[in-house]
């Protein structure tokens, strides 16, 4: 699996639109990281033991087929 990690303290907006950003760059950066070829939207909010920040979810929410 991969997983971006961040404290549970940090600004919302800021992890949507870091979330959004990894997920938007998942081709370049699998160019040099083969395993972000694997990451797919509909199964990464899929976290657990670990909790979903609340930015994130809103990032998955808002691009939810």
């Amino acid at each position: 699996s991969n997983l971006l990690i961040t404290r549970a303290d940090m600004d919302p907006r800021l992890t949507d639109w870091l979330t959004r950003t990894v997920i938007n760059s998942r081709d370049g950066i699998g160019n040099h990281v083969h395993s972000a070829q694997l990451v797919d939207v509909r199964t990464a909010i899929y976290t657990d033991p670990l909790a979903l920040h609340e930015g994130a979810r809103r990032y998955y929410r808002s691009v939810k087929p």
